[in-house]
């Protein structure tokens, strides 16, 4: 997963499901991005994708998701 700004920089951030609610997806920051960021799965011409679900199905990529 990343976190997107406009001007077109990304930070990666650590991901893991969380085993309580496998619908879920936890992202790991030590700081909160700014309020000018989108969240992206999938991004760029060849994006490393790698979450799948139980019957081994892939997380579609999607974004830009702004923040409310």
């Amino acid at each position: 997963m990343s976190i997107g700004r406009q001007d077109g920089t990304e930070s990666d951030f650590p991901a893991e499901l969380d085993p309580s609610r496998p619908n879920c997806v936890i992202l790991w920051t030590t700081k909160m991005p700014d309020q000018d960021v989108a969240l992206y799965y999938g991004a760029g011409p060849a994006p490393y994708v790698n979450i799948v679900d139980d019957a081994d199905m892939p997380l579609p990529a999607f974004g830009p998701v702004k923040p409310e």
